[in-house]
């Protein structure tokens, strides 16, 4: 019995976390969609701000003015703040952007000072 219910909460597990992650890709495809890319929907949408993170309330609210995504924003921040610490950055929704960029600033910053 204690096999069956570890099994069933695996299982369990597993679907959260790809119900997770297609909630991720929808909202980027929705980032995209509207903004052209994901550093761009950063800039101007998400992180208003400039300060390079983005709290679970900013994110709600740039979630309401992204056309074409009306997902699940509670599991979307759940995946997206994995450590828990109540923020995330560019690199929690795309990995590979907010690495180009990190490389265009450093070339930037040594490039012209």
């Amino acid at each position: 019995i204690k096999r069956t219910e570890s099994v069933r909460s695996k299982i369990a597990e597993v679907k959260k976390r790809s119900a997770g992650l297609r909630e991720v890709a929808a909202f980027r495809k929705a980032l995209n969609r509207q903004f052209g890319n994901t550093i761009r929907a950063w800039r101007v949408a998400l992180n208003e701000d400039g300060n390079s993170t983005l709290s679970k309330a900013e994110l709600f609210k740039a979630c309401q003015k992204i056309d074409g995504y009306r997902g699940d924003v509670r599991t979307l921040w759940s995946i997206l703040d994995v450590e828990q610490q109540g923020i995330i950055t560019m690199a929690q929704i795309d990995y590979r952007a907010a690495h180009h960029l990190a490389h265009f600033r450093q070339f930037c910053k040594n490039r012209y000072g």
